[in-house]
């Protein structure tokens, strides 16, 4: 579980190997088929990505994430900032801090867990729709890695 108040933490098993979930994580055309609409990556330390979802189909209206890639071990571990910058926070960026540690428990069996600390994730409900989103993120994930 996550260590600080400001953090959540998910657990997921996903059946498929490591490097190829870790590389759905960076790879701009395959992370359109399970998180943001477009995504513009860097993949390297010191490296940006930007993510961009429309909100209810609106073209105006953007949940936008920007971050840099703090570590990258391929298979093993990738942490991110996570800045939103979206229409649910009109005029400010709010920061967290995202790992995700991948565990391979078996062949082709990993348990992924994500965390996610920051400021504003000291409010409880922050915390549980965080957890919501990450573990409906997770499920596309599965349905994306388990297909090959």
């Amino acid at each position: 579980m996550a260590s600080s108040p400001n953090a959540l933490t998910v657990k997921y098993t996903i059946h498929a190997p490591a490097q190829e979930i870790f590389k759905a994580w960076i790879t701009p055309q395959l992370l359109q088929r399970w998180g943001p609409e477009r995504a513009v990556v860097d993949a390297r330390v010191g490296g940006q990505y930007r993510f961009e979802t429309r909100v209810d189909g609106s073209p105006k209206d953007l949940h936008l994430v920007t971050g840099e890639y703090k570590q990258l071990v391929p298979g093993h571990l990738l942490v991110k900032t996570w800045v939103y910058e979206g229409p649910e926070a009109p005029g400010k960026k709010v920061e967290s801090l995202v790992t995700v540690n991948f565990t391979e428990l078996a062949p082709r069996v990993v348990e992924l867990e994500v965390t996610e600390e920051g400021d504003e994730l000291a409010d409880e409900e922050a915390r549980e729709a965080g957890q919501q989103a990450w573990m409906e993120a997770l499920k596309m994930l599965e349905i994306l890695c388990s297909a090959k």
